[in-house]
């Protein structure tokens, strides 16, 4: 123990009066040894004990800590099941497709070895996931929105993506459609 810490916390709590003192003694866990220490003599000088000071700590605090955990934790329970639910995993896949068509449209029309063809696709694909696995996170992850309406924008992510892979298919082809 730092013998200079506990001279100098010692005078600092000598000009406390009693209520200071008091909250000093609520929060004694949060305190350092040295500060401890010192509380202990100056309570020890002064001819008072931790009861006849000690001050409740306040309700707010301590009931805000005991609710909201078990909120938060619940919800991000609920997210984690969400993004790894059918609904996120389907989005991702409609994703990777999307990126997937226009590839293929392409290897339509040049001659290409298979192995490069795959390559290819497989790039694409892999792109594509991780899009969607990026995009599905960054909805499940929002801490300020409700686990519904999380539900919600992944529903809405998947009906918007059905009719774009369409568009982005169509275009595709016909770009790349051989004459």
């Amino acid at each position: 123990m730092d013998r200079s810490a506990v001279l100098y916390f010692e005078q600092k709590f000598d000009a406390y009066d009693v209520e200071d003192l008091g909250q000093l003694v609520s929060k004694r866990a949060d305190l350092s040894d040295e500060a401890i220490e010192a509380l202990d003599r100056v309570l020890a000088r002064k001819g008072l004990k931790d009861a006849d000071v000690f001050v409740e700590p306040l309700p707010s605090a301590s009931g805000a800590t005991g609710e909201e955990p078990e909120d938060v934790e619940a919800q991000t329970k609920g997210a984690r099941e969400l993004w790894r639910g059918g609904l996120a995993i389907t989005c991702k896949l409609l994703v990777a497709l999307t990126f997937i068509a226009p590839v293929q449209n392409f290897l339509k029309s040049v001659t290409l070895g298979a192995l490069w063809a795959g390559l290819l696709v497989l790039v694409a694909g892999y792109a594509g996931f991780y899009v969607g696995h990026l995009v599905t996170r960054e909805i499940c992850a929002n801490a300020e929105v409700s686990l519904a309406e999380k539900r919600k924008s992944l529903w809405v992510m998947f009906a918007a993506l059905c009719p774009i892979f369409l568009l982005v298919y169509g275009i595709s082809h016909a770009v790349f459609g051989r004459s």
